[in-house]
């Protein structure tokens, strides 16, 4: 029973061991995936937030230039009407720099492309808020998939280590186990070796005091054993409890039979 019960311990340990293995195997193909997805997750946020700042850079420059351009615009906005104002004061002989319908083109130009200088301005202002809010939700999203991750990263550890722990304990108790079924089997083959030498020595027993009877018994068919003890054992191997008659008033088969045991009635 003992070495049942050793072996079956042993069975089960090894089922234990083979079921922490898989899933140490199987936790740590998760954690491998989930490294990875986290480091492209990293590299994609790391690209974006890049791209965004690229971007409002850009505006930024374009915002710079059109705001310059904006100022040369009315610069020369102003000049020319200056110049106007200065040809209407001057002699009628006197060579105009501009003349004024010409001038009254180039100032509707000028505006015009005042006009379109400060929407572009106002829409440059509006991509780079809108880029500068989807950096930001970029970069939340981001780091909320992030701190998921680790947070699973960490969960996977602990039952990685657990399962690790446990099969650890398991091949100690496995260890303890094959020792009580050598111990087992070592105490059964002694019980099996001093039962086969009891055996042995009790057939030889039977086997010597048979023997020693049939001879008696022979002995006493050849009329050789002529006198018998009234008390004490008769022949060896028999019970000689019970009181015997005289061996002188009994046929050699008699005899023969009352050495051996055998009722003669």
């Amino acid at each position: 029973m003992a070495l049942k019960f050793a072996q079956d311990s042993v069975s089960r340990i090894n089922s234990e061991l083979e079921s922490h293995s898989d899933s140490e195997a199987e936790l740590g193909e998760e954690l491998t995936k989930l490294k990875a997805v986290a480091t492209a997750v990293a590299a994609s946020a790391k690209n974006v937030l890049e791209q965004a700042s690229k971007e409002q850079a850009l505006i930024q420059s374009s915002r710079k230039d059109q705001q310059l351009a904006t100022k040369i615009i009315e610069q020369a906005t102003t000049i020319i009407k200056d110049l106007g104002q200065s040809n209407g004061l001057a002699d009628s002989s006197a060579i105009t720099a501009i003349d004024l319908a010409d001038s009254a083109k180039v100032l509707g130009a000028l505006a015009s492309a005042k006009n379109m200088l400060v929407a572009q301005t106002k829409a440059a202002e509006g991509f780079d808020k809108e880029a500068s809010t989807k950096a930001k939700r970029v970069g939340q999203a981001a780091l909320i998939l992030t701190q998921t991750q680790e947070s699973e990263q960490h969960n996977l550890e602990l039952a990685k280590d657990d399962h690790s722990s446990q099969r650890l304990r398991a091949v100690e108790d496995k260890r303890l186990y094959d020792t009580d079924v050598q111990d087992a089997m070592s105490y059964s083959q002694k019980i099996e070796d001093s039962c086969k030498a009891d055996a042995n020595t009790w057939s030889n027993q039977q086997r010597a005091a048979q023997e020693h009877a049939l001879e008696d018994a022979d002995k006493a068919l050849e009329g050789k054993l002529v006198e018998l003890k009234s008390i004490g054992p008769g022949l060896r191997g028999s019970d000689a409890s019970q009181a015997k008659p005289p061996a002188a008033d009994l046929t050699p088969m008699q005899r023969a039979a009352m050495e051996m045991g055998v009722s003669s009635d």
